[in-house]
């Protein structure tokens, strides 16, 4: 498919340009959070918590960092032939620096380096990323200021990052078999107030022993009533962001008697 699209695009660069031809719903929730992020380093931990919402393979990229620089770096180069594995790594290129530059507009690499051979297009690496492109390296990376991993966000909104995440963990429920336990529950509780499931149902729904959910719940650092209290919790702050909705009506939804209560 790769092959067919370079062929009929007339851009043998298409793997630069890809990202700025994509509109932020083609990610869903993911771009929401990364633009809520408070700094780079948490919108990059959410984005390889929620990969699997993206593509469905292993990671793509990895981080590392030394005393003064990090480096994004493309953990394998995907595809048959080295034309595709180009693209791959043009595509990743790009996309985490539009990420950098969520951030940081003016944000410009220290260094590039691609494992592929310079294309003949090697001007337009240098047009786009500002910086000293390498080829035929060891790796493919892009390498910064370790100082932007951590400087405050100008669009950070911690409400809005929790209400993305919230949408994007349910999302991950739905795809992904080996969702953590202590999710999966949160999610099901989440779906069944106001009734109240026990941790024998709960179990069962998730195809588990009461003893075995126990078992995983403990080994994820949680309890089946942390999980019962923070489902709960998250129902509440969205009814509760409702402006039509009085507090009775909610704490009625939420299964409680009346508002002192809830």
């Amino acid at each position: 498919i790769i092959e067919l699209v370079l062929d009929r695009s007339n851009d043998p660069a298409l793997g630069l340009h890809w990202i700025d031809r994509l509109m932020e719903r083609s990610f869903g929730p993911v771009a929401h959070m990364v633009v809520y992020a408070g700094t780079l380093r948490q919108a990059l931990a959410l984005l390889a918590e929620f990969e699997p919402l993206i593509y469905q393979c292993d990671s793509l990229y990895a981080l590392i960092e030394d005393e003064h620089t990090f480096r994004v770096r493309q953990v394998a180069l995907r595809g048959p032939t080295p034309r595709t594995q180009r693209f791959a790594a043009e595509a990743t290129l790009a996309g985490f620096l539009k990420l950098v530059r969520v951030y940081f507009a003016n944000a410009q690499p220290l260094r590039v380096r691609c494992q592929h051979p310079a294309p003949a297009y090697a001007g337009e690496y240098e047009r786009l990323f500002g910086a000293v492109v390498d080829f035929d390296q060891a790796c493919t990376e892009l390498e910064f200021e370790r100082t932007l991993l951590d400087a405050p966000s100008p669009h950070a909104d911690s409400a809005m990052l929790t209400a993305q995440k919230q949408i994007a963990e349910r999302r991950l429920v739905q795809i992904a078999h080996n969702a953590p336990y202590a999710l999966r529950v949160r999610e099901l509780l989440i779906a069944r107030i106001p009734a109240r499931i026990t941790m024998a149902g709960a179990a069962q729904a998730v195809g588990l022993s009461e003893r075995s959910l126990r078992t995983e719940l403990a080994q994820e650092g949680t309890s089946y009533r942390e999980v019962e209290h923070a489902a709960l919790g998250t129902l509440a702050r969205e009814l509760l962001q409702d402006p039509q909705r009085t507090i009775q009506e909610t704490a009625h939804q939420m299964g409680f008697s009346d508002a002192t209560t809830f």
